[in-house]
């Protein structure tokens, strides 16, 4: 029995596994990130900008009223609604990396999210109106999720083709790059 070989294949199997989760982990974090970072600097530039932060930290109230917990402040609630909208998009994005074309994926992820973004508020008893209130709103929240989408789907397929790339001897061809370059025999 060759069981040793099915051994091998099976650690070689779940080392690319581990390897293409956490390239798709780390994607998902830079477009939580992205999302983030650019929803902060857009609000404050612009006052018709989408007003995530505020269904967030309703929701987080929400959750908070249903779990028994007490009211937080508004530093801690702001907080606490940060860390959880960075999370979920995190684990919502990560799925951009695990197909086998990222950027069509997480255009698509992108492009969920927003449309989820401007129509669930107002089907989940929030206001719709911080997401949804203008059409240039609208496009705004949708622009958004779509750039998140994609720099996730990017940060994962430059991840993987880094880890995939085999150096190459400069003085040899491509296909002779793991032979010697000078043969010496004794």
């Amino acid at each position: 029995m060759r069981w040793h070989y099915y051994f091998i294949r099976f650690v070689s199997y779940l080392k690319t596994f581990h390897m293409k989760l956490l390239a798709s982990l780390v994607g998902g974090l830079a477009g939580a990130v992205t999302i983030t970072v650019l929803h902060e600097i857009i609000r404050k530039i612009d006052p018709s900008a989408p007003r995530m932060d505020l269904v967030g930290k309703a929701v987080t109230e929400k959750l908070m009223q249903r779990t028994g917990k007490p009211a937080m402040g508004k530093k801690q609630l702001y907080a606490g609604s940060l860390a959880g909208s960075i999370m979920a998009n995190t684990l919502y994005y990560s799925l951009a990396g695990l197909g086998h074309k990222p950027l069509s994926v997480g255009s698509m992820l992108g492009l969920t999210a927003g449309a989820g973004a401007i129509t669930l508020p107002a089907k989940l008893g929030l206001n719709g109106v911080h997401s949804s209130g203008s059409m240039k709103r609208k496009w705004m929240t949708m622009a958004l999720y779509f750039t998140g989408g994609l720099v996730a789907a990017a940060v994962t397929r430059r991840i993987e083709k880094r880890r995939n790339k085999h150096i190459v001897s400069p003085y040899n061809p491509p296909e002779q790059a793991y032979k010697p370059i000078l043969d010496i025999i004794v």
